[in-house]
């Protein structure tokens, strides 16, 4: 079989070239070219979905602990990505989900104050119904998007007060909940253009936009965000759009990660 013919070659040049496997196929369609100049060696990636746990357990083992994102993406770069790529489970997309898969439940974020239950409905509505403000929102509170997301807006007290403050039946208030939902499902066959990842970077770095404004605004999964951000090629285009060094984009980012 022909380099150029195997599927995961195919998919390796577009992981690192920040690029859609159906636009690879694309251009080796449209270029004959291509078949002699593949720009990467046959690369067979090793993480399947079993050196994946193998690995985790040996950091857990290592560490006696659950080793968090940014320890694990260090050690393992590839196995992360194959991981956010859905190469490990396809409905698997995000470190939590894949500590939940394992059998870890993860720990409720604390909020910084006690939260009334009046406002956890305000919190819950505008997670529910309004299309922006419930960062802000959070941040006024003082709680975080997690707990909203994940714990406020599935507690049936909550959503039945929601339902008391609009006017509307309990069952309407479960239905727009379980519309949001499917509506943060990702969706793992749509292609994302190069250009629109490089303005998803572009606007996270530069226009101090979360990955969770930006996850809603293009409808990816927020880890669509951190996965593009560790693609030197989005980070190459950013910086030459910018006309900075790559060394400066790379070092806002690292900024960014940890702010």
């Amino acid at each position: 079989m022909r380099w150029t013919d195997d599927d995961e070659v195919l998919s390796e040049i577009a992981s690192r070239r920040g690029l859609g496997v159906q636009e690879i196929r694309e251009l080796k369609r449209k270029q004959p070219e291509f078949q002699r100049a593949v720009p990467y060696p046959k690369v067979r990636s090793n993480w399947s979905p079993e050196n994946i746990d193998k690995a985790f357990d040996q950091m857990h083992k290592e560490l006696g602990r659950n080793p968090s994102y940014e320890e694990f993406a260090a050690k393992f770069k590839g196995a992360m990505n194959a991981i956010q790529d859905g190469r490990y489970k396809l409905q698997i997309r995000k470190w939590s989900q894949y500590l939940t898969h394992r059998g870890f439940v993860m720990p409720e974020r604390k909020d910084s104050r006690q939260v009334s239950f009046e406002e956890k409905v305000l919190l819950v509505e505008t997670y529910l119904f309004v299309t922006k403000g419930i960062l802000n929102l959070c941040r006024q509170i003082g709680v975080s998007y997690s707990n909203v997301s994940e714990r406020y807006s599935n507690d049936p007290e909550l959503l039945r007060g929601v339902a008391i403050k609009r006017g509307i039946s309990y069952d309407e208030v479960v239905g727009r909940k379980n519309e949001k939902i499917r509506n943060k499902i990702p969706k793992p066959f749509r292609q994302i253009s190069f250009e629109a990842k490089v303005a998803v970077i572009d606007a996270y770095l530069f226009d101090d936009k979360n990955s969770i404004e930006l996850a809603e605004l293009h409808v990816i999964s927020p880890s669509s965000v951190f996965n593009w951000y560790n693609k030197d090629q989005v980070l190459m285009e950013v910086a030459r759009r910018r006309s900075l060094d790559y060394a400066e984009v790379v070092n806002l980012r690292d900024k960014r990660r940890k702010s």
